[in-house]
């Protein structure tokens, strides 16, 4: 775990191999406009999806934000990600809007959910 005011980055390792990384990375704390937004990215390794470890990412991701007095969280999911979809929102996060088409995955183009959490 690494934090600062303005960033949180934490790693997960299994037998010293990294299989899961999340981060959370403020606005500018002197903007008034986007100080206490941040903006959130969780990556676990295929073969360590559907064990916990996003789930505990993103509690972890969210306990440091409320530390650091964050009012809102937010992030982007592959449409397809239907795991990652479900754990957001079991956690409370709301879609709020499709970006199409931000990306190619196995050769297809992949659309994304803005997701995004009020804390306070």
């Amino acid at each position: 775990l690494y934090d600062s005011p303005d960033a949180c980055f934490l790693g997960v390792r299994a037998k010293k191999k990294l299989i899961g990384f999340g981060s959370i990375i403020l606005g500018r704390r002197n903007h008034p406009r986007n100080a206490l937004a941040g903006d959130f990215g969780i990556t676990i390794l295929e073969n360590y999806t559907s064990c916990g470890l996003g789930t505990f990412i993103m509690k972890e991701l969210i306990k440091w934000s409320k530390k650091e007095k964050v009012h809102r969280i937010q992030g982007m999911v592959f449409h397809e990600n239907i795991k990652a979809l479900g754990l957001y929102q079991k956690l409370g996060f709301e879609i709020e809007g499709m970006a199409r088409e931000i990306a190619k995955y196995h050769n297809k183009w992949q659309h994304g959910y803005y997701i995004a959490k009020i804390l306070d």
